[in-house]
């Protein structure tokens, strides 16, 4: 996806957010811990990650604003920009990764501490919007492990795929074979 602005960006990270939510609502404590056979994180570890992350992210999103207002100076020029995550996109398809060690669960946090972290990264976000707007977030990057240096708007997009790929993860732990016999058991 390409992203024209700051809206954009905003309105898909807002309804990445609003998936995950709809999608673990009314899952049970069994359901939230379930583990495939073939191994893997849980729901509930999904969340946690996402949780980690983001708490990092919205940290390092605040630090290159204030470095963007800088590099701006006090009369922003108007002006647009075009954001893509494709090419990084493409190669996640391709590839597996396996997060760096501080990024991983711990599994001792529930699922309802780690959306309440994600609903306030949330507030966090759209509370510095007003001052992202004053300033060009093409101007300043900071390296991804993983896809090299993205800029500030590159970051704010990536908050939203980050959801929408984990986003994926769960619904395909919700249609696993061994999951729908959880359901089946929780309404028995």
């Amino acid at each position: 996806m390409t992203y024209r602005d700051l809206s954009e960006i905003f309105d898909a990270k807002e309804c990445a957010l609003a998936g995950i939510e709809q999608s673990t609502r009314d899952l049970s404590l069994v359901q939230l811990g379930f583990k495939s056979a073939g191994g893997g994180w849980s729901i509930e570890n999904i969340l946690e990650h996402l949780a980690i992350v983001e708490g990092s992210l919205v940290r390092l999103i605040v630090t290159l604003t204030d470095k963007a207002a800088g590099a701006t100076g006090p009369n922003p020029p108007i002006h647009s920009f075009e954001v893509s995550l494709e090419p990084h996109l493409e190669r996640s398809q391709k590839e597996k990764y396996v997060t760096r060690d501080k990024f991983e669960p711990t599994g001792n946090v529930k699922a309802a501490d780690s959306l309440k972290i994600l609903r306030d990264v949330q507030t966090e976000l759209l509370n510095l919007r007003p001052r992202l707007q004053l300033v060009d977030p093409t101007l300043v990057r900071f390296p991804h492990w993983l896809f090299g240096p993205l800029d500030l708007a590159q970051w704010l997009a990536f908050v939203g795929v980050h959801e929408e790929r984990h986003l994926g993860q769960t619904n395909a732990i919700l249609s696993l074979a061994e999951f729908k016999l959880l359901e089946i058991n929780k309404d028995n």
